[in-house]
């Protein structure tokens, strides 16, 4: 099941309202932006683990933090949600060859994002 992860570039706050302790920090992150890359990372490497070639993305959205309003006004979360539901950076992606492998663009302010970082090469 292919998965898209969106998460601001600014969401790297410890507020109460993000779960905390020594082992959850270790395992998933310091904050929201970390434990969702580590998510994706630890995704592709299970679908690895089993042979398969699963779509999992990881976008940030620029200048946001975690404020819902913020992200949809400022961010461009509605058009980059659209884009992972109906693979437009995928298709994007396909027809400008100036972009680099691994990476799309991000129509909302012009901006690389990570396309698949399954596929990421070092």
């Amino acid at each position: 099941i292919p998965a898209c992860v969106l998460v601001g570039e600014r969401d790297t706050l410890r507020d109460p309202a993000l779960r905390q302790s020594a082992r959850l920090d270790k395992e998933q992150g310091e904050n929201r932006f970390e434990r969702g890359q580590r998510w994706i990372n630890a995704m592709c490497h299970a679908a690895h683990q089993h042979g398969l070639n699963t779509d999992y993305r990881f976008v940030e959205l620029p200048s946001v933090g975690h404020s819902f309003r913020r992200v949809v006004k400022e961010g461009g979360l509605a058009e980059q949600v659209f884009n992972c539901l109906f693979d437009t950076q995928r298709q994007r992606y396909a027809l400008e060859p100036s972009v680099k492998k691994g990476l799309a663009l991000n129509s909302f302010n012009n901006t690389l994002i990570t396309k698949n970082p399954c596929e990421v090469s070092a």
